[in-house]
């Protein structure tokens, strides 16, 4: 590897798409049929779940197919061994296939499941040679892990750089024919730049990264030869990174430790993850140059047992966060990997052995645990977060011995129990489409079911696309305005927030009611002050600024009306709840000239209680007025 440009050397391209076609053929096999499928959704514009199913069984199964492949190769020479590597990916994918649901509008269930079985198969190519040894343990004939590993390595990273060039360096050509020769009106320029990249990316690529997956004489070499590119990065940006960032998180650590009023914030959970995970990835990189750098030596023999502190402010961080919100999918992530840094750590610190191997293959073995039985991340955080919720809507009196019962008023319950009801509601809702929500209350959702149906229905007429049922914002709206639960801010998170943010109960979609008291001469849009995008417009519109609270009506070009408006103490309120009813941002407004009857579905007010140090900047405004104009 001492060519940087070593991924150049397969120059007889026929030669090497034969080899590559005998050695890998369900592989390339597959690499067609995606490149088919992705072709297809492109050019029919379909939204069909059976396609997107397809594909992303495809993607998996062409990882499991290069992993398979990779693991016979190593094995003693079989009879059947190919074609046992070629079948084995092939049941694996249609029960894949069958397995899969609600690809096209995917819950939190079914991105984790396919995340994790595409991040398990990635990962074993990276370990395939070495698997037998390890349950054998022939631990000499793991010695050849690093040059492998190295080896992968360089063709994901070449194969994402030769992919991306292409695409990019061809999207340059063809969009300088279209805009030299003014034939951009002939084609449908989206759908020619998306078949290149299907070319460039999901063909091309793919192919050139399995024509360099080394063989088994590729990697077992006891001599590695150094990539200087690659030393630069590992011996100059990473390895220097890594110290200057140990600098940071054990800053943070010191103060956390000085004042233990001062709860370590929720990101630095993955802050420590992101980092340690990277530092192993080093570690295994800067294995060739431990020798020739005083800064890598001592980055190597102290890393581990540098690690482990942070690895104690971890598990303080989520228990925290556990004791009192109980475990979700991503605290229940968080867990697995403090526990996976934790062993690997001491592994490093106490083993004399110290394989590098032994990183990924531990992190593979707990996901792999991690994927069944009532412990895994698919049962686990649900159940607990179900149970949960159910005994929340038991303490509010909403469900008694199965019966669901409604408040009066959302004042009927606390702030903090309504909160956790309606985040209960939304976390089970996000994770399985809504099944169990929609199951425990039937009745509160029986009349938007039906509604959101037959409107599907009403618009899509001419439509070869399937009803995919309602959407989860819309059960999760419905079934908390109906037992009449809210959430709330938090003081904390609305001290970093410049606006104050304010939204009706009602729907999006739906008809906004209005009550036409009086005589009105126009009905207007509501915009926010800086949202308007022509202030000489020459149609009526009213405009609302949060930080001064001036509502100005536009007649028309260069004729503005400004009246002062002050909002409700109660609406600024720093713990107000979000979700409100029509009444509460619907406010009169008049002088001499004009009257303004203001119907918003959405508003922002500037934040007295705004630290000014960061923070949410963002407002929106939006609604309707109803103008009686006296001029």
């Amino acid at each position: 590897m001492n060519n940087p440009f070593w991924f150049l050397s397969h120059l007889d391209l026929r030669s090497s798409l034969e080899w590559v076609i005998r050695r890998f053929p369900l592989s390339v096999g597959i690499v067609f049929i995606l490149s088919i499928f992705w072709f297809y959704v492109v050019n029919s514009e379909t939204n069909s779940e059976w396609i997107y199913r397809s594909i992303v069984v495809s993607v998996v199964t062409f990882f499991l197919s290069v992993w398979s492949l990779i693991f016979i190769e190593n094995l003693p020479k079989k009879r059947y061994s190919n074609a046992i590597a070629n079948f084995f990916p092939i049941v694996f994918g249609v029960l894949f296939y069958i397995s899969l649901y609600n690809v096209y509008n995917p819950t939190l269930e079914t991105i984790t499941y396919i995340t994790l079985t595409l991040f398990g198969f990635v990962s074993f190519v990276f370990v395939a040679p070495f698997l037998r040894s390890y349950f054998e343990k022939k631990w000499e004939n793991i010695v050849h892990f690093y040059n492998y590993f190295i080896s992968i390595a360089w063709v994901f990273l070449m194969t994402a750089i030769v992919g991306g060039s292409l695409f990019a360096l061809w999207s340059i050509a063809i969009g300088s024919v279209l805009a030299l020769f003014d034939i951009s009106d002939l084609v449908d320029e989206w759908k020619l730049f998306s078949n290149w990249a299907i070319v460039s990316l999901v063909l091309v690529a793919p192919l050139y990264g399995l024509m360099h997956i080394p063989t088994q004489g590729d990697f077992e070499k006891n001599k590695y030869e150094e990539n200087r590119f690659f030393s630069f990065l590992v011996r100059f940006v990473a390895t220097p990174f890594i110290y200057v960032y140990f600098f940071i998180l054990y800053a943070y650590t010191f103060k956390v430790l000085m004042n233990f009023s001062e709860w370590p914030k929720g990101i630095i959970s993955w802050m420590v993850i992101g980092f340690t995970a990277f530092g192993y990835m080093i570690y295994i990189f800067s294995k060739a140059y431990d020798s020739n750098s005083r800064m890598i030596s001592l980055f190597r023999k102290y890393f581990s047992l540098a690690v482990l502190p942070q690895v104690c402010m971890l598990f303080y961080a989520i228990y925290l966060r556990i004791a009192q919100y109980d475990i979700t999918m991503n605290r229940y992530f968080v867990v697995i990997f403090w526990l996976w840094l934790t062993i690997i750590s001491l592994y490093f610190v106490f083993s004399k052995s110290r394989f590098l191997s032994f990183i990924p293959v531990s992190l593979l073995t707990i996901i792999l645990l991690i994927s069944v039985g009532p412990w895994s991340v698919y049962n686990l955080p649900m159940n607990r977060q179900y149970d949960r919720l159910i005994k929340n809507l038991e303490k509010a009196n909403i469900l008694k011995n199965g019966v669901v019962t409604p408040l009066s008023s959302p004042k009927d319950i606390s702030k903090e129990l309504s909160g956790d009801i309606y985040s209960g509601i939304s976390y089970v809702c996000d994770f399985d489409n809504c099944a169990r929500i929609k199951e425990l209350f039937k009745k509160e959702l029986e009349e938007a079911l039906k509604k959101d149906e037959e409107d599907w229905k009403k618009w899509n007429t001419n439509s070869r696309d399937t009803y995919h049922g309602i959407s989860t914002w819309s059960v999760i709206s419905t079934v908390t305005e109906k037992i009449k639960v809210q959430t709330y801010y938090e003081g904390s998170e609305i001290e970093n927030n410049k606006y104050i943010q304010f939204n009706t109960n009602y729907k999006w979609d739906a008809p906004y009611p209005l009550s036409l008291e009086g005589w009105y001469t126009k009905l207007v849009r509501v915009y926010g002050e800086t949202d308007t995008l022509n202030t000489d417009a020459l149609y009526p519109y009213i405009s609302i600024d949060p930080d001064s609270s001036k509502v100005r009506y536009h007649r028309w070009a260069g004729d503005i009306v400004s009246i002062e408006f002050t909002p409700s103490s109660d609406l600024i309120d720093s713990t107000i709840h979000t979700n409100l009813e029509q009444k509460d941002l619907t406010f009169e407004i008049r002088d001499n000239t004009i009257e303004i009857k203001v119907f918003l579905q959405n508003f922002a007010v500037k934040n007295p209680a705004y630290t000014g140090l960061g923070g949410y900047q963002y407002y929106s405004i939006s609604g309707v007025g109803l103008v009686k104009d006296k001029k």
